[in-house]
């Protein structure tokens, strides 16, 4: 805006820290609730830009000693490759487990995945697939059958 690095043709304009800032604060009361009842904290952001709104909320953490490579995972993702790895770049050197996108995510159509070294190390891959798995099975031990069997 007052830099004039964005890009009015494809509606992008990056978020001023001010408010990035703000945003983090807002949320960080729920993402520690999160962390209290799940273990972990997850973040989704379907347009991350450079990633200010999510290095706040990173940033936020570190101040609450959250420890993020163990307790926080980022995924985000952004329509313009330049920024989507300014993003990765960021949130990589501050050790973070994440995975950034590059694509639509309208379209959920995506060119590349970019993981951070953290998201190997703390072995994020694993973390994910288990926990969807509890997911799963909590279902199914929910799951009431609409039908019953008659044998003849």
């Amino acid at each position: 805006m007052e830099l004039e690095i964005g890009n009015d043709h494809i509606g992008q304009y990056f978020t001023p820290s001010e408010v990035s800032n703000l945003c983090a604060q807002v949320v960080i009361t729920d993402l520690k609730k999160q962390l209290e009842e799940e273990g972990v904290i997850s973040i989704s952001d379907p347009a991350c830009g450079a990633g200010s709104t999510l290095l706040s909320t990173v940033k936020l953490c570190l101040e609450s000693k959250i420890q993020v490579q163990d307790h926080l995972y980022i995924e985000a993702a952004d329509i313009d490759r330049n920024v989507a790895l300014m993003c990765y770049i960021q949130l990589s050197l501050w050790a973070v487990p994440c995975r950034i996108f590059v694509g639509d995510t309208l379209k959920l159509k995506y060119r590349e995945c970019w993981c951070s070294l953290m998201y190997y190390v703390k072995g994020w891959d694993i973390k994910l697939h288990s926990q969807k798995l509890k997911e799963i099975v909590h279902k199914a031990e929910d799951y009431v059958p609409n039908f019953i069997l008659i044998n003849d």
